[in-house]
């Protein structure tokens, strides 16, 4: 696989954006392979990856529980996400399971899948089973948080690549910023 050509992220994208947890490395490698893709969202947070996104792709499917979060009210935390990124016309929030909610997608229907959910090595593998089928060929499966301060994730993501050695061709992300992404293309052959 080819070195790919980061892009920067433009300051009133980032001026834009919500609190949240990505480096400015997460958000150059989101912003670059989100460009012209249909992407679903594994885990929504407050928004920021989702709005990152957004400004470069065709649609974003963002899915939460919205179950950890500050809010003692589940349908509180749902309902201000939504409204804050409804100012997006092409980000769609759904409130749901991400293994139940795919369901609802066609199969080889997603240019891009971003895992970053429930961290524990049972979700992180769960995840990655249900929407593997729903990624195009050629498609992307990226993962958030790994690093060693999530070590179930970054263990399950290993092991994913793995068991999938001969479908997965790792993206190799080298960049000089800091990041915790790990992505792949998907090549079915």
């Amino acid at each position: 696989m080819g070195k790919i050509e980061w892009k920067e992220v433009p300051c009133n994208i980032l001026d834009s954006l919500p609190k949240g947890s990505l480096t400015g490395g997460d958000r150059v490698i989101l912003y670059t392979l989100a460009k012209d893709k249909e992407v679903v969202e594994i885990g929504t947070a407050c928004g920021m990856s989702a709005i990152v996104m957004a400004n470069v792709a065709i649609h974003v499917t963002t899915i939460d529980i919205f179950g950890i979060r500050d809010y003692t009210d589940i349908d509180s935390a749902y309902e201000d996400v939504k409204k804050s990124l409804s100012v997006y016309e092409n980000i769609k929030v759904i409130k749901n399971n991400s293994v139940l909610e795919c369901n609802n997608f066609k199969n080889k229907s997603c240019d891009m899948v971003f895992i970053d959910g429930n961290h524990s090595f049972e979700a992180v593998t769960a995840d990655f089973y249900a929407w593997l089928p729903k990624v195009k060929d050629n498609g992307i499966i990226l993962f958030h948080d790994y690093s060693d301060i999530h070590p179930t994730s970054k263990q399950a993501i290993d092991r994913l690549y793995e068991d999938n050695k001969g479908i997965l061709k790792d993206l190799n992300i080298d960049l000089e910023m800091e990041n915790v992404m790990k992505g792949f293309k998907i090549d079915r052959g």
